[in-house]
């Protein structure tokens, strides 16, 4: 969890200033082009790609990275894969789409790993990963 309020934090950071650049275009029933609909496409595309390519690649994202954690397949500890990293990325930011109670959603979904016994959320299961700690030597 740590390890994925890095990742908010830094990702954030990179979407925050065009964010504040476009402040107040964004209106809630919005739904045609203009600069806050593209900025929040872009926003997702980003998000998607800063998640997903890490994780299929080197099965970490920076976040991840910093805290000392890698995400593995639960079956054989080998990298996520493509598809695996995809399905983990996808449940949250599925939910994060359906407004505040999406939200609430996908926040739970991350928190239910509190639940677990091996600390594996909803979208580690759906996607068969878990995440473990990286020995110091390994970093």
């Amino acid at each position: 969890m740590v390890g994925f309020a890095a990742d908010v934090a830094l990702a954030g950071t990179v979407l925050v200033t065009p964010g504040m650049l476009l402040a107040g275009t964004l209106r809630p029933g919005d739904i045609g082009p203009g600069p806050g609909r593209v900025f929040a496409i872009a926003g997702f595309l980003f998000l998607a790609v800063y998640e997903v390519v890490p994780v299929a690649l080197w099965g970490r994202t920076p976040g991840k990275a910093i805290v000392g954690t890698k995400i593995v397949r639960a079956a054989d500890g080998g990298p996520p894969g493509w598809l695996a990293a995809v399905l983990r990325w996808a449940l949250p930011a599925i939910a994060f789409q359906l407004s505040v109670v999406g939200w609430v959603v996908a926040f739970g979904l991350r928190a239910y790993l509190a639940l677990d016994p091996l600390h594996r959320g909803a979208h580690d299961h759906l996607a068969g990963t878990l995440v473990v700690k990286v020995p110091a030597e390994d970093r």
